[in-house]
């Protein structure tokens, strides 16, 4: 079924003359009429998994660095089972106790399964990113001077910052099930409250417009009329679930309020 090629040219010709011209190693075999087999040399698999063992290696030594009473390496994931990476973390880290499941591709799938079932398995997990929202903060000399846009607010009579990272939660801070974080704050727009959320790999991210900020949520809500200044009062909560973030905000005087799930993977 693949004798007839384009312009009369047999493909078998075509595998002939590409055997002879390709690099040593490489060659395409043909099992039978329907079956082709391409072989190509090894080096080129180790070459691949040792260049990601180079990286993992620079990643745990990283971790290492800030967390130096660390005594074993746990290996899990299909990956694992490579000895090629394990050969090679065991020599660029051989005062380390290497632990290596019989099946450690299962670890992964069990605990998934497990926390879908049960989420109250994991009690304890860390942020991995700092998490909060843009407003505009009451200048701070100390904290804004330099990287922040500076302006005067007529109706509270005094100076704030542009673009401002409001932190609802902390890199590395402790995450339990179901954990819920509130807070109230009062918009400036007497109608519509436009909430972005964002993440940072950060600690201490100043303005949500630096570099390595990322918007994860972006929603508007109308409150169908204006509100003066003492009634733009809204209550904010984020809840953190078992593997996802749900933002509600909610305005008393209007009885009106909104949801939208924040995508940690854009």
């Amino acid at each position: 079924m693949f004798e007839d090629f384009t312009d009369g040219v047999k493909l078998n010709e075509l595998v002939e003359n590409y055997n002879k011209s390709c690099k040593e190693g490489w060659q395409i075999k043909k099992i039978n009429e329907r079956i082709w087999k391409v072989d190509f040399p090894y080096k080129i698999i180790f070459d691949l998994i040792e260049e990601h063992a180079v990286k993992i290696g620079e990643q745990i030594s990283e971790i290492l660095s800030q967390v130096p009473d660390i005594e074993s390496i746990l290996y899990v994931g299909g990956y694992c089972s490579s000895e090629i990476l394990i050969s090679s973390l065991k020599k660029n880290f051989p005062k380390l106790t290497h632990l290596k499941p019989s099946f450690p591709e299962r670890a992964v799938v069990s605990g998934s399964v497990l926390f879908g079932i049960d989420p109250t398995t994991i009690n304890i997990r860390k942020a991995l990113y700092t998490i909060g929202f843009n407003c505009d903060d009451n200048w701070d000399e100390k904290l804004h001077g330099g990287i922040g846009e500076k302006y005067y607010d007529p109706v509270y009579k005094i100076y704030k910052c542009k673009n401002s990272f409001h932190a609802l939660i902390r890199k590395g801070e402790d995450l339990t099930q179901n954990k819920y974080i509130e807070e109230s704050f009062i918009t400036m727009n007497s109608r519509n409250i436009i909430l972005k959320f964002f993440k940072s790999n950060k600690v201490n991210p100043v303005l949500y417009t630096e570099e390595g900020v990322e918007l994860i949520g972006n929603e508007q809500l109308d409150l169908k009329k204006d509100y003066p200044e003492n009634e733009r009062c809204f209550i904010l909560r984020l809840n953190f679930g078992g593997t996802f973030a749900v933002c509600y905000c909610h305005h008393d005087n209007s009885g009106r309020d909104f949801s939208f799930p924040l995508y940690f993977s854009k």
